[in-house]
């Protein structure tokens, strides 16, 4: 099934320090919730425990700097919000939209629960003609017909391998039926990290490696993300354009490699019951990184920069008049320097987890 994810995005011009803060509270959100969603082997998505244990989840929404880059190029666009669909919703997201000037939106997610509690607990009032729907995008009939001004995908791709393995291609052209002629596509993603990237960012990747093992030895399917142009040349495949992308540099503490590790480690019960040895061994190995990157980092500076996430913005393609030349696309750069915006001034360093160890 399809489960819902919400989406955060981009970077106001405010002092870098002040970005970062911003931008990690924010991620900080995300990376409860995925954290959790690892733990429970994509059974389910346990949100009323997520909000319990980690309460910055209910923040307002405006400190998310990947939400302040979607409303800046959407303000570029000169376009309206108009009729939203939040493709893949969470609370953070949900909130962020509510005080968007939209004419609507819909949030969908393939838990009922979730719904549910969401409805109860979201901390609005949703308006008509706002609303919360259960669906899965694997199901051709789901929202059949219906057209948005506005589509929000925020790490879905990267999610599906858990629940809709082999989909991910698909997803493009799903939810293009429901972008309106003029309307936009936001999507969110993360970089795949580096096999070696030398130094201590070793150790990151060490981490994401021994947390992806020990899911897929507990019989579990890990989180799997996609690169930048895997993203951008998908989506030109399934006839949309992209207009606009920025890159926003990564950087992880030992406390956000603990996160991955503590995903690791809650793996280790389901192991035990059939290979009790293999179960200790890799509790040694977790013990052992977790002391190997606290003394890495810290004489790093306590933070290390590995990988980034993107923020990809993208329209219909439009067909030539008849008779006409049918020309490539070209993509602007993103703000920030390079081809997608990354690395320079603009972009935000992001103190956060990878992925699956949020």
């Amino acid at each position: 099934m399809v489960q819902a994810f919400e989406l955060s995005v981009a970077g106001c011009r405010v002092p870098q320090q002040q970005q970062q803060q911003q931008h990690f509270t924010s991620r900080f959100g995300r990376a409860a919730k995925l954290a959790f969603f690892w733990s429970f082997g994509f059974g389910g998505f346990p949100q009323q425990k997520i909000r319990a244990a980690f309460p910055r989840l209910g923040m307002a929404a405006t400190e998310d700097a990947l939400f302040r880059s979607i409303e800046g190029m959407q303000k570029a666009a000169n376009k309206p919000w108009g009729k939203f669909l939040d493709a893949g919703t969470g609370t953070h997201s949900l909130k962020w939209i509510n005080t968007l000037n939209t004419e609507g939106f819909t949030a969908v997610t393939a838990d009922p629960q979730f719904a549910e509690n969401t409805r109860k607990e979201i901390g609005f009032k949703v308006k008509t003609p706002d609303e919360i729907v259960v669906g899965n995008w694997r199901d051709e009939k789901f929202l059949e017909g219906r057209v948005f001004d506005t589509v929000l995908a925020d790490y879905l791709v990267g999610a599906i391998d858990g629940f809709a393995p082999y989909y991910q291609d698909q997803v493009f052209e799903r939810l293009k039926r429901h972008v309106a002629p003029g309307g936009r596509i936001y999507l969110v993603g993360m970089q795949p990290l580096p096999d070696h990237p030398g130094g201590a960012a070793e150790l990151v990747c060490e981490a994401a490696r021994l947390r992806d093992s020990c899911i897929l030895l507990a019989g579990h399917r890990p989180y799997r993300e996609y690169p930048l142009d895997w993203i951008t040349r998908q989506m030109k495949k399934s006839g949309m354009v992209v207009t606009s992308a920025k890159k926003m540099p990564v950087l992880y503490a030992p406390h956000t490699v603990k996160r991955q590790l503590d995903v690791a480690s809650r793996k280790l019960p389901i192991i035990a019951a059939t290979d009790p040895k293999l179960a200790a061994a890799l509790e040694r190995h977790i013990s052992d990184l977790d002391g190997r990157v606290r003394k890495e980092l810290a004489g790093a500076g306590g933070r290390v920069e590995v990988g980034f996430d993107y923020v990809v913005a993208a329209e219909l393609a439009r067909e030539p008049a008849a008779g006409a030349e049918r020309k490539e696309a070209v993509t602007p750069e993103g703000e920030g320097g390079g081809k997608w915006g990354g690395g320079g001034g603009g972009t935000v360093a992001a103190e956060a987890t990878t992925a699956a160890a949020r």
